[in-house]
């Protein structure tokens, strides 16, 4: 009893994720948000990545933006955004897999900036998804987090190729 305690504890103080009065619209959209906060983190916890398994936590990046988007309302501007941030995490992802077969050195670098461009752009998309509502702040600051710690390491990539590339 004690461990889940200290582990809401955990989430909470990490991520900031207290509520304000902007975070609760009712309880039931509350309780999607915390089992959406709680499975995001469990993923990556049981992903504990090494150098060689990058290709698993793009993935489940990609898979944990199809699950928010799932919680969007029916409406139009929900639906442009989820559609926009599901193409561009899904693009990082694929295009991530990719760059891992590049047949070049160059092409591998190349496959890199279009994971970059596209990792930027679901960052822009999750900015706008709590622009739209201030609601979403809690559910969507894990994923930001993550998005902008995999850009890091694709810009570092991009680095590091090219350094060999011009060695």
């Amino acid at each position: 009893m004690d461990s889940r305690r200290e582990e809401k504890e955990f989430l909470l103080t990490t991520y900031d994720l207290r509520p304000t009065t902007y975070d609760v619209i009712c309880v039931w959209e509350g309780l999607i948000s915390w089992i959406f906060l709680i499975t995001f983190e469990i993923i990556k916890r049981l992903t504990q990545m090494k150098p060689d398994q990058w290709n698993q936590r793009f993935k489940c990046f990609a898979i944990a933006i199809i699950n928010l988007v799932r919680q969007f309302p029916r409406d139009s501007a929900y639906w442009t955004i989820g559609r926009q941030l599901i193409d561009a995490a899904t693009s990082s992802a694929a295009n991530y897999r990719a760059a891992k077969r590049a047949k070049s050195s160059r092409d591998f670098i190349n496959k890199l900036k279009i994971v970059e461009e596209e990792l930027d752009e679901s960052m822009f998309w999750l900015e706008l998804t709590v622009g739209v509502s201030e609601a979403w702040r809690a559910t969507v600051a894990p994923l930001y987090k993550e998005a902008n710690e995999l850009l890091s390491i694709t810009i570092a990539s991009i680095k590091t190729a090219r350094n060999k590339q011009s060695s």
